[in-house]
């Protein structure tokens, strides 16, 4: 549901409500310690304002703009053994620094001036709606951490960190990237919108890897091209995530991968790694910034916390697959039918 801002003179006409919370600490860059937050989308422009307002009789007011495609939400919390540590449910957004910068000469977090807003929640449910609001991905899955994550890297190298922290993200309906409808197709000479991204490809599913004390953190997506193998024996309890070495009937005939991509968003001297507001998941068909990896296994410290992985990521292969097949059905009657004139026009998807 969209539930359209309030009409405030300080608001710009056709923005929506995209955040609101009663439970607010701002840590940086605001002159109300204790306030309400509400976050503000335009659909015509990548700006998000946020407006603070306290709840004291004065309703005193703070606002400001970002620019979605220049500044990175940073999930600080996920790291806390940090260097840095600024305690539970705290995230901030920071200015995307060059990509020049110099790594020589870490800057202490409290010196940094891309940092624009810090805050804290009083939970992870607060926490888990922010990040979903400014991010399009819900958090269906998080661990403080586990006991270790090693990963393969071609040609032949393997790197271990400890005490990781864990998280599963799904991409929502409402994520910019699930939105677009581009002009698509040409029928009789007249351009059609083309079917919303849901209506062309799956919502994304994603592991991300915090690394612990490096503000960095690791990512890859669930789809039919990897397959997890469970060790959930009494002894060890662990996940090994590697390429689909068999042919997947959703694979269109093709064989199985030969390595797993993985992201590495890494840190600058002036700025932690964090995602981009305006486009926090790459495009998995043209984005070749991953790093080919043979194989990621992550060791659990609890049953618990290995069951509910386990849980969590059968349920996204599963709705991938079904999702898959809705859209390969699309895609047959779509080759079958033919559309001339005004029925092409009512075309639905």
């Amino acid at each position: 549901m969209v539930i359209y801002a309030p009409r405030d003179p300080s608001v710009s006409p056709g923005s929506r409500l995209g955040y609101f919370s009663r439970n607010i600490e701002t840590l940086l860059s605001s002159p109300l310690p204790q306030s309400l937050l509400t976050v503000f989308t335009s659909p015509d422009s990548r700006v998000l304002r946020f407006q603070l307002t306290t709840e004291n009789p004065a309703r005193e007011q703070y606002s400001f703009e970002l620019a979605t495609d220049t500044h990175r939400l940073v999930i600080a919390y996920a790291d806390p053994s940090g260097p840095n540590r600024i305690g539970d449910n705290v995230m901030y957004i920071q200015q995307t620094p060059p990509k020049d910068a110099d790594l020589s000469k870490q800057i202490p977090l409290w010196e940094r001036p891309g940092i624009k807003f810090m805050c804290r929640f009083d939970s992870i449910s607060d926490v888990a709606e922010f990040q979903a609001a400014l991010l399009g991905e819900s958090l269906n899955l998080a661990i403080s951490h586990v006991h270790s994550v090693c990963y393969a890297l071609q040609p032949n190298e393997t790197v271990r960190r400890d005490r990781c922290g864990i998280q599963i993200w799904h991409e929502a309906r409402s994520s910019p990237a699930m939105r677009s409808n581009a002009p698509s197709r040409i029928v009789n000479g007249t351009r059609l919108a083309g079917r919303p991204m849901e209506g062309t490809r799956p919502r994304l599913t994603r592991v991300v890897v915090f690394l612990p004390r490096e503000e960095e953190h690791l990512f890859f997506f669930v789809t039919h091209d990897i397959e997890l193998v469970e060790n959930g024996d009494d002894y060890r309890l662990s996940a090994l995530i590697q390429p689909r070495r068999k042919s997947c009937s959703l694979l269109r005939g093709r064989g199985g991968s030969s390595f797993l991509k993985l992201w590495h968003v890494r840190r600058t001297a002036c700025a932690a790694g964090g995602f981009l507001l305006s486009a926090p998941a790459p495009d998995l068909e043209s984005d070749e910034s991953y790093q080919r990896c043979n194989s990621l296994e992550i060791g659990f410290e609890s049953k618990q916390e290995y069951k509910d992985f386990i849980d969590i990521w059968r349920q996204a292969v599963c709705f991938r697959y079904e999702t898959k097949k809705v859209l390969r059905g699309v895609e047959r009657q779509m080759s079958r039918e033919r559309y001339m004139g005004k029925d092409a026009v009512r075309l639905r998807f």
